[in-house]
């Protein structure tokens, strides 16, 4: 394409922030998408069947990160505090503010201990928590494990501190969700592109680049140029092998320190199971009030509630190696353990469960080509990748997404600052 000045790979939240700031600033630009909709791991669905809007990836807008609420506010859109009471079961009955969640935020004080000399996750809970009880610790490791998505035995300690210590300036332990469905707040960030300036269904193969210029290839063989790209792909597209759908080739090869930052991160998985149940039967008793309910070392480690809205709607959620075990699995397999999980939590019969069951859906963002994971965590040693990933290449190729943001990452918030950073790069 003519005339084209940036050409942007991916219009989730980070390739869209990147395109709306180049857009109002007059440059010419094309996104390519390589899905048939707009948002990347924002995917929210609508049926008249459920109450609420289906959030199938992103659910929760954690904090009050700007990025996030100026979208709100701008669109009108209406979001509401989620309640955060965490419980645990024990036979069956509700526990709340056990001790291992009491014991969390001194766990997560102590990796100061771990500026200068990076370990596993794990490691550090071996070794600088030692006077810790398991409780604290089995639930610190849960807690990881669920939130980050991340494997405790290969992700940085350091990474997740620097992470809360980011978190802590925009309250990032308060959740909130929209009710209007999170497409909303994508919707009203892309509202200033024109439709032409995006193109679905474009999977890009191939990159080839050179100082001020590239050319860019798709499966179904459509060429493109310009002069400066921005690359918002998942961390776990970018590794993906040769050959596989989604992967791209370039040309010549991104550059070792690139390549470097690129390996020292991950794709952490997540399996997710909404469930719509008849009525919501937990309400009839002591798990009235259940907002988040957690079983460390069960096959689905966390559940949550819609609360303070009293809807029959339940959510299963596994991370990391818990999420890993049941990727790529049948859905009914993964359905089967999702109620056999909730059953002795809650101590009601599985029979009656599947009796009661309404409706239910599965979410595997493992076996999306065009995702390959959830969000990223850094392995130990590369808590400083993402300083890496937004480091131009010779004023040519530029890096976005929740994986290229230092800070708190993992979220939309991330990935739109990581857009907007892009863009004013280019615009340097």
């Amino acid at each position: 394409m003519s005339g084209t000045e940036i050409i942007i790979i991916g219009a989730g939240a980070a390739g869209l922030a990147a395109g709306v700031k180049l857009a109002e600033a007059g440059k010419s630009l094309l996104i390519l998408e390589a899905r048939d909709r707009i948002g990347g791991r924002v995917h929210t669905v609508r049926d008249e069947h459920w109450p609420f809007p289906l959030e199938f990836g992103a659910e929760f807008v954690h904090g009050r990160p700007t990025e996030s609420w100026e979208l709100i506010h701008r669109a009108g859109l209406r979001a509401y505090d989620v309640s955060n009471d965490h419980w645990q079961s024990r036979d069956g009955k509700p526990l709340k503010e056990s001790e291992g969640w009491s014991q969390l935020d001194e766990v997560m004080q102590r990796l100061d201990r771990v500026k200068k000399k990076d370990k596993s996750f794990l490691d550090f809970l071996k070794e600088e928590c030692p006077d810790l009880s398991p409780a604290a610790k089995a639930m610190a490791k849960a807690f990881v494990e669920g939130l980050d998505a991340a494997d405790a035995t290969l992700v940085s300690a350091r990474s997740i501190g620097d992470s809360e210590s980011d978190g802590d300036t925009f309250d990032a332990d308060k959740p909130f969700r929209i009710i209007d469905g999170y497409d909303r707040l994508i919707e009203s960030l892309a509202k200033p592109l024109v439709p032409t300036t995006i193109e679905l269904s474009a999977v890009v193969s191939s990159i080839q680049w050179s100082r001020g210029n590239v050319k860019i290839e798709t499966r179904d063989g459509r060429r493109f140029e310009a002069e400066r790209a921005i690359i918002t792909l998942p961390i776990g597209v970018l590794q993906a092998p040769g050959g596989e759908t989604g992967a791209v080739r370039f040309d010549p090869l991104l550059p070792q320190r690139m390549s470097e930052a690129i390996n020292q991160m991950r794709m952490g998985p997540v399996v997710k199971v909404l469930l719509r149940f008849n009525l919501a039967f937990w309400e009839e008793g002591a798990w009235r009030d259940l907002a988040f309910l957690h079983s460390p070392g069960a096959v689905f480690p966390t559940w949550w509630t819609m609360l303070p809205w009293r809807v029959p709607l339940l959510t299963a959620w596994a991370g990391g190696p818990a999420a890993a075990a049941l990727s790529d699995r049948p859905a009914g397999e993964v359905l089967d353990a999702a109620l056999g999980t909730l059953a002795p939590l809650l101590d009601v019969k599985e029979s009656m469960l599947r009796t009661e069951l309404a409706a239910w859906h599965v979410s595997d963002w493992q076996v999306d080509p065009y995702a390959r994971g959830a969000y990223a965590f850094a392995l130990v040693g590369g808590a400083d990748a993402a300083t890496t990933l937004v480091q131009p290449i010779d004023q040519t190729l530029y890096f976005a997404g929740e994986a290229a943001h230092s800070g708190y990452t993992g979220t939309v918030a991330a990935a739109i600052a990581s857009g907007r950073r892009a863009a004013r790069q280019v615009l340097l």
